[in-house]
């Protein structure tokens, strides 16, 4: 071993400013720089601030003063978009430049349930967890295993004057199927008396018809 080598340089004297050892224990009265429960706030919206949470807003308040419960936008890949919420039991749609929105579909079910949503193939497909599932385009609704639709301006048509619906009969190994889903609603008249369906979904494997 080398031999023990003295000091070359005096020692420098240092001194520590500040310094905070961990107390666990919270006392209401010499809190210092910290709170130990902060509830709806937002730090550094300017550097060192702490301001309160936005309350909450309302769309078109004037029309629909109850809160709304969902909201979910979706986009199709034509660049379309739409804004999908649910106030009480109904759900509408509109966007966010004027906060104007129309009902599309009125839910069974009383009213106070949210929903969940899933975009697929340009439609939006809504679920309240109470009532039949439906699919949306952004402009009807229809429940999902039905089918869509839409009035056409002809009057060589056979559909009858009327409001009239359409469900989806699926034949499998001989026998008719009936799914129970219901396309939306609509409502022909003398200038109007075809009915165009799209959006049939498909039957069960071994569907003939």
């Amino acid at each position: 071993m080398g031999s023990y080598q003295g000091l070359t340089k005096p020692e420098s004297v240092f001194f520590i400013k500040n310094f905070e050892g961990q107390d666990t224990a919270t006392k209401d009265l010499s809190l210092t720089n910290k709170g130990d429960i902060a509830q709806n706030c937002r730090f550094n919206v300017e550097v060192g601030s702490v301001t309160k949470r936005n309350t909450i807003a309302y769309y078109n308040v004037s029309a629909d003063p109850d809160p709304i419960q969902s909201i979910y936008r979706y986009y199709t890949t034509t660049g379309s978009q739409h804004l999908l919420q649910i106030n009480g039991n109904t759900l509408r749609v509109g966007n966010d430049s004027n906060g104007t929105f129309s009902t599309i579909h009125t839910f069974s079910s009383s009213s106070g349930y949210r929903f969940s949503a899933v975009t697929y193939n340009d439609l939006c497909i809504v679920s309240t967890g109470q009532d039949n599932i439906i699919q949306t385009d952004g402009v009807v609704a229809w429940e999902l295993g039905s089918c869509k639709a839409a009035l056409v301006a002809d009057a060589g048509g056979s559909v009858t004057a009327g409001a009239h619906y359409y469900a989806v009969t699926f034949t499998v190994s001989g026998s008719d199927v009936v799914n129970g889903a219901l396309s939306n609603t609509v409502t022909a008249d003398a200038s109007h008396t075809k009915v165009a369906l799209s959006s049939i979904p498909l039957g069960p494997t071994g569907t003939t018809a």
